[in-house]
């Protein structure tokens, strides 16, 4: 599906801001609200767009361990039983089909690095031996810029940074269920929060208003079906050999400029960065690619290049594991 002016004007105001109003929407892109909610709902009902809440686990004491593994061919009759186990786990909050060096890419969300162990070995005791290559960073600052290249407004948005050097912060079980039940359902208004919780308006408006200003709860998204919109994505793993604050500050720049990334998470582990990047064609990429070795030659140890598929699981920095921690 090809998305027409009005609903790139729309896409282009909300991807960053899903939870805005109809007002603020059909402010900020000059049409009036009928047609925005039309072609929200039109959208929606079409599975084009995907609402995210990102929670910043990284204030509650939580990493995200985001990596990419090859299946031995030997289990192939189980892959999906093992996909499956995988993305029922509360560890997991990204699961996806990738084209390239690796088939699969994964997120868990973690308080320590021996979860990454339990993790697979978990799997591992229950599957055998299924893992053929495996590769993981931990993250240390994660950057989401939005669709950029869909933008038709005069002015950049402010992109969602969530930042390794935040103190934690203390949530109790009521926080909890808020969190976890707007994980569910990004757009749920407060009011049927109050309802599926059975408490006070007060009490939800002034925690997710305190969780809002700590960052706790760092901001609403849409995510877009790539296939049913149309797009080619594809996440793009750096090593910079252990990249100076110089370097890394470089390459912020480079992303937060160009319109086509979308996402990139600053690492520690078996590669240094990692890049989402989005062409509304199929052959773009190669001319993104000559561009970053370009300006990046003496720094690039290696560089992978992954096509994305549409995922099988997806919460942006979520679902947060509170029973598995």
């Amino acid at each position: 599906m090809k998305l027409d002016e009005k609903e790139r004007r729309v896409l282009g105001y909300v991807h960053l801001k899903a939870d805005a109003t109809l007002a603020e929407i059909s402010s900020a892109c000059s049409l009036k609200s009928h047609t925005v909610r039309y072609i929200l709902d039109s959208l929606l009902k079409h599975d084009i767009l995907k609402p995210n809440v990102i929670i910043n686990k990284r204030a509650l004491g939580f990493f995200t361990a985001c990596g990419y593994f090859n299946f031995n061919p030997a289990f192939n009759s189980k892959r999906e039983e093992i996909l499956k186990a995988m993305e029922k786990s509360l560890l997991c909050s990204w699961l996806c089909p990738v084209v390239g060096d690796y088939e699969y890419g994964f997120a868990l969300g973690i308080k320590s690095f021996d979860q990454i162990n339990y993790f697979f070995q978990g799997l591992c005791n229950e599957f055998g031996s299924f893992l053929k290559d495996r590769t993981f960073a931990v993250d240390n600052k994660w950057y989401y810029f939005g669709k950029k290249y869909l933008l038709l407004l005069d002015k950049d948005q402010e992109p969602i940074v969530i930042d390794g050097s935040l103190e934690d912060l203390k949530i109790d079980k009521i926080d909890e269920q808020i969190l976890n039940l707007i994980i569910k359902n990004p757009l749920a208004s407060e009011s049927l929060i109050c309802k599926e919780l059975d408490m006070p308006t007060s009490t939800i408006n002034s925690r997710i208003a305190r969780m809002k200003k700590q960052k706790i709860i760092a901001g609403c998204i849409y995510t877009l079906n790539y296939a049913k919109a149309n797009i080619s994505a594809y996440r793009i793993i750096v090593d910079l050999g252990g990249p100076s604050v110089k370097i890394l500050d470089q390459v912020v720049k480079f992303a937060t400029a160009h319109p086509n990334v979308i996402s990139m998470d600053t690492c520690s582990g078996n590669y240094d960065l990692e890049m989402s990047v989005e062409y509304q064609d199929s052959h773009s990429i190669k001319y993104f690619l000559e561009e970053f070795r370009g300006i990046f030659k003496d720094e690039i140890q290696s560089l992978k290049v992954l096509n994305r598929l549409d995922d099988r699981k997806s919460y942006i920095l979520s679902p947060l594991a509170f029973s598995e921690s």
